[in-house]
């Protein structure tokens, strides 16, 4: 996933187990929210992350994505939505 990609390019703090975990978090949060109904919400976090992503000073800054993110781990259980947010803020 790109995004695991821009990440560890922000952050310049990744190795390729560390980009490797990442997508494998993602793809598990996806896997977990469409067993739970929740592939909208997925969706829409994932899009809002895509698209509000930004790299300050070696951080990521998706904070505009607070209300999508907070959706999806309304929907789903709470280590769903746990395991989303890590992928991307870890």
């Amino acid at each position: 996933m790109s995004l695991c990609e821009d990440r560890c390019d922000c952050t310049r703090d990744c190795s390729p187990d560390d980009e490797d975990d990442c997508i494998d978090n993602l793809e598990d949060a996806e896997r977990e929210a469409l067993d739970q109904g929740c592939e909208e919400q997925f969706d829409a976090a994932i899009a809002c992350v895509e698209d509000e992503f930004a790299c300050r000073s070696g951080d990521v800054d998706v904070d505009g994505c607070r209300q999508e993110v907070d959706a999806l781990g309304r929907c789903t259980d709470l280590p769903t939505g746990l395991l989303f947010w890590a992928a991307i803020n870890d």
